[in-house]
């Protein structure tokens, strides 16, 4: 079985290292554009996002 998820703005991969321009290694955001800046607040939500979803899928017993 496969599953796939429709990602509009490509793989994860290939957002983290778009933005590898725009990090700032601090929590605090000083722009309200995320198009301007990366924080470490933004990776970590992104992160905890995955982590959700994998848990999702575990969950229905989808991954192996």
């Amino acid at each position: 079985m496969l599953i796939m998820e429709y990602a509009p703005y490509g793989n994860l991969l290939k957002f983290l290292r778009e933005k590898r321009a725009l990090y700032q290694p601090t929590w605090k955001k000083t722009v309200s554009d995320p198009n301007e800046e990366f924080t470490l607040a933004d990776l970590l939500m992104a992160a905890y996002q995955i982590a959700r979803g994998m848990e999702f899928l575990a969950s229905k017993k989808v991954c192996s």
